[in-house]
């Protein structure tokens, strides 16, 4: 994957979730959850093969991280994203605000 480093050491701290999506032909897609305390998180690093675009793996990977957040007992997630990438996120979020590059996902009341 493009732009895409393994060994990055954010990957690696306390609280940080890298998550790899594969299939039978190799990698999809990139994203990392990083928890970041008192029930905050924050989805970095949504990335996903260029020829593999538009065809709902992105959506795929959300709903895969969100899960992830609700099982850590996050109760609001945020997504740090590209501005090119907010459109396709927004699809999948339920209510959202947007600040610059900052989507709130959800937010338990």
């Amino acid at each position: 994957m493009t732009g895409y480093n393994d060994q990055h050491p954010d990957d690696r701290k306390p609280g940080h979730f890298p998550l790899i999506f594969v299939d039978e032909n190799g990698p999809l897609g990139a994203v990392r959850l990083d928890l970041t305390g008192s029930g905050n998180g924050v989805v970095r690093m949504v990335a996903i093969v260029a020829d593999r675009q538009r065809q709902g793996i992105g959506r795929a990977m959300m709903i895969a991280v969100e899960r992830l957040a609700m099982a850590q007992r996050v109760v609001r997630l945020e997504v740090h994203a590209a501005p090119d990438a907010v459109g396709s996120i927004t699809k999948s979020a339920g209510k959202w605000s947007m600040h610059t590059s900052r989507i709130l996902l959800w937010q338990k009341h």
